[in-house]
């Protein structure tokens, strides 16, 4: 007991929310969200200018304006970096990938019965001979395709050989649905800086 009746605490002052390190617990908050909330707090007066540090050393020279400026040529900066990042992402796809990539969409489109998506990736001379209609007629009724995924490609110039494993389903003799697997072997050709099925 000390002088006053007041209690010695030896807990580091759990009973009043006091955190070790000078930090006081938020009610009905965990320790965790107070220690983001008081990083976020000095993060802030670093950036305005109000961090002690800050304002005894270089206050006197650049008010708060000054720093905001400066914050925001900070980002200025980094965007054109950020800008030449994606633009090397997207030029660091191959050949190879592109032509898979185009050749799983078409197939995709195939499976889930989108006649007209897979009729987009056809060649330009296929498409001013077809119509998507008429497109649509040269598949028959009697095989629906179950799952599709491109196996290998080989490039060859602007022209690249497809291979896809493919399961399907065909009819029986008894009317039942029979499931099947098989490799298709596809052409593709580079026309007008892309990659297209063709039918030749």
């Amino acid at each position: 007991m000390r002088a006053g009746g007041r209690t010695d605490r030896q807990d580091g002052g759990a009973g009043s929310g006091q955190k070790p390190g000078g930090l006081r617990a938020l009610p009905d908050m965990p320790f965790d969200f107070t220690v983001r909330m008081y990083c976020l707090s000095r993060v802030g007066k670093l950036v305005s200018g109000e961090h002690p540090g800050i304002r005894g050393r270089f206050r006197p020279a650049m008010n708060r304006v000054s720093w905001r400026l400066v914050c925001l040529a900070f980002v200025l900066l980094l965007l054109p970096l950020v800008g030449c990042e994606s633009e090397r992402g997207l030029t660091d796809v191959t050949d190879e990938e592109r032509v898979a990539a185009r050749a799983q969409e078409r197939w995709d489109a195939l499976v889930a019965g989108s006649f007209d998506g897979a009729y987009e990736l056809e060649s330009p001379a296929l498409r001013a001979a077809y119509s998507s209609r008429a497109y649509r007629g040269r598949f028959g009724q009697q095989m629906r395709w179950a799952a599709a995924e491109v196996a290998e490609v080989d490039l060859d110039g602007d022209r690249a050989n497809v291979r896809v494993m493919v399961s399907y389903f065909t009819l029986g003799p008894d009317g039942r649905p029979l499931e099947n697997e098989r490799p298709i072997f596809e052409t593709w050709v580079r026309e007008g800086g892309e990659w297209w099925h063709s039918s030749d």
